[in-house]
């Protein structure tokens, strides 16, 4: 079972693939300090994109696992959603989305 398959379930996440790297580093690091502090009640309730940036929903963790998903929350903002490179805040249509230079110059054509 993959990390993604155990905190994550078969639920599609409706992120783009340019954030992937990020999850997945969260995921080893969460489960890190899963196995390490024995947080038995831990799950993760939802993951998804808001406002151009990730969001990291859970219950039973403890202040490392909120800092981690905090860390990967501002990472977001950085990264575009669409390629990983470095990116920033768009507001394009009434969206909030985080791009690279590439991708917010498509979107807008």
């Amino acid at each position: 079972m993959t990390l993604r398959e155990q905190y994550l379930g078969s639920n599609e996440l409706g992120v783009e693939d340019g954030w992937a790297d990020i999850i997945d580093g969260l995921l080893v690091l969460i489960d890190d300090e899963v196995k390490h502090s024995a947080l038995h009640k831990f799950k993760v309730i939802q993951m998804k994109e808001k406002f151009g940036g990730l969001r990291f929903y859970m219950r039973g963790g403890n202040e490392v696992t909120s800092a981690l998903g905090l860390f990967a929350e501002r990472m977001s903002t950085r990264t575009c959603e669409i390629c990983g490179d470095r990116g920033t805040l768009d507001t394009n249509n009434f969206w909030i989305k985080t791009h690279c230079p590439r991708h917010m110059r498509e979107k807008r054509d």
